[in-house]
């Protein structure tokens, strides 16, 4: 999907749907496949794992300011099928209870999604926060790396 300088891409609040055809050859078989495009609740992921899955408090997502970065979860969902990759945003301004900001990192599985591309969330979808010279010193230290999870969702 093309989009314009400065339009918000992903918005937490509203999943994007798409309807994309199945090409083989590069022709279309007339098969359609549904798919979803979200960004995860954390504070739900931690509750539904406290011991194992832990997020800064509210306060702390709640005080992140313009150009620190925050990491999400960012989900694809393909029929029964879900892909989740965990990437970093950074921070451009507050809008309300909202956040917006640049995706800093190139997705290697929601290749609906590049690299600058403009995302609005709320401070319950952060599940990490990181000043801008931590985030470069992690980038620097080779530790930014992606976790991609693949999963079957029970029918």
């Amino acid at each position: 999907m093309p989009q314009t300088k400065g339009q918000i891409v992903l918005d937490a609040q509203h999943p994007r749907t798409e309807v994309l055809p199945i090409l083989e050859n590069n022709s279309s078989l007339g098969n359609l496949l549904l798919c979803r495009c979200s960004i995860d609740d954390g504070e739900a992921m931690h509750r539904s794992a406290p011991e194992t899955y832990c997020i800064p408090s509210a306060q702390e997502r709640d005080a992140v300011q313009p150009g620190e970065y925050v990491r999400l979860v960012f989900r694809l969902e393909v029929e029964s099928r879900s892909i989740a990759e965990r990437m970093w945003v950074q921070v451009t301004q507050r809008e309300g209870g909202s956040y917006i900001g640049l995706l800093a990192n190139t997705p290697e599985c929601i290749t609906r999604l590049r690299c600058g591309d403009l995302v609005r969330f709320k401070p319950r979808n952060v599940i990490k926060v990181a000043a801008a010279d931590a985030f470069a010193s992690q980038i620097l230290r080779g530790t930014n790396v992606r976790v991609v999870e693949s999963e079957l969702h029970s029918a």
